[in-house]
């Protein structure tokens, strides 16, 4: 009973393959449909009277077996179509680039034309929508080729950015970099053309292309002189205590170049103390002035008398006869 069993099942098997595979290889059984009219069939079928089954209208299909050679069934349509690139005449191709060989039924493209890289040159590519070769990006025949800030190089068939333009920052100079938006060559960052380029306290370097800092102004105390410092508004100002010019100092004073202090001018004051010994400091105008009864010459005594300048004389700075 079981062996019995095990053979209905492979013929139930076998058979179940069968239907698939004639299914999936375009095969029908609708032709053997039984009919008594054309009604009784599909649209691409007709009544065979004598037979009473459903049959192909000629050239119609239901599998590439029922077309000829070099075609294959259109599905949708049930119509025998030429095969993808196969011809008998070159009206079965596209005729503005194509022409059909008849010793092989494909079509080919004419002269000048191609359907794919293979058919060009070197450096070429088959453009698809035109089916020509062209050269591929960055080489050229011509001009026109190129993008529209270069120009063909026909030496070495190459597109070369036009004076100004660029591709890459190779094409710009080493202050410059290359503007992928505008394809030009752009000023790096605190880099300068001219003084147009800098802040209004500074000027360009035409040699570094560099904006520097005017004689005085800064950007930071370091740019500055040992005993100034940057202020807010980009001068070197003098450090408290400290001078870089007289302007610096009180009108009394002028500034001391190696030290970069305020000295006071010859014969002015601020106290007593920076005046000789018979002077005194007028503090109103910082001027040192003789004391009363004393001498520095000849011009500050009466007549009939002199300035003792004997430093050990005990009437030194005073007026004495003659």
């Amino acid at each position: 009973m079981g062996h019995n069993i095990n053979k209905l099942l492979i013929i139930i098997v076998f058979f179940t393959l069968v239907f698939y595979f004639l299914i999936l290889s375009g095969c029908s059984t609708t032709s053997s449909k039984k009919c008594k009219t054309d009604k009784d069939c599909k649209n691409y079928q007709t009544c065979d009277a004598e037979k009473g089954k459903c049959v192909l209208l000629p050239g119609s299909c239901e599998s590439n077996a029922d077309c000829k050679d070099l075609e294959q069934c259109e599905i949708k349509t049930h119509k025998c179509v030429l095969q993808k690139d196969r011809c008998k005449t070159d009206a079965h191709c596209d005729i503005e680039w194509q022409v059909c060989d008849v010793s092989s039924n494909y079509c080919k493209p004419k002269p000048g034309f191609c359907s794919d890289n293979t058919q060009c040159k070197q450096n070429e590519f088959c453009d698809e929508n035109r089916h020509v070769c062209r050269p591929m990006k960055g080489m050229c025949y011509n001009s026109f080729d190129c993008e529209s800030y270069e120009v063909c190089d026909l030496n070495t068939q190459k597109c070369v950015p036009l004076p100004g333009r660029c591709s890459s920052d190779m094409h710009c100079k080493s202050w410059e970099s290359c503007d992928n938006k505008t394809k030009t060559c752009e000023l790096k960052k605190g880099y300068c053309y001219s003084k147009e380029n800098c802040k209004s306290w500074e000027y360009c370097d035409l040699v570094s292309k560099r904006c520097i800092p005017e004689k005085g102004r800064c950007s930071t105390s370091a740019e500055c002189e040992w005993h100034e410092y940057c202020s807010k508004n980009n001068y070197c100002i003098p450090q408290e205590g400290y001078c870089s010019s007289n302007k610096d100092c009180q009108s009394y004073e002028v500034c001391d170049q190696v030290v970069k202090r305020c000295v006071l001018k010859a014969g002015h004051c601020r106290e007593n103390k920076d005046c000789a010994v018979y002077q005194y400091c007028d503090t109103v105008n910082k001027l040192c002035k003789l004391k009363f009864g004393y001498c520095a010459s000849d011009s500050d005594c009466p007549i009939g008398q002199k300035c003792d300048l004997v430093a050990t004389s005990p009437t030194v700075y005073r007026c004495i006869p003659r």
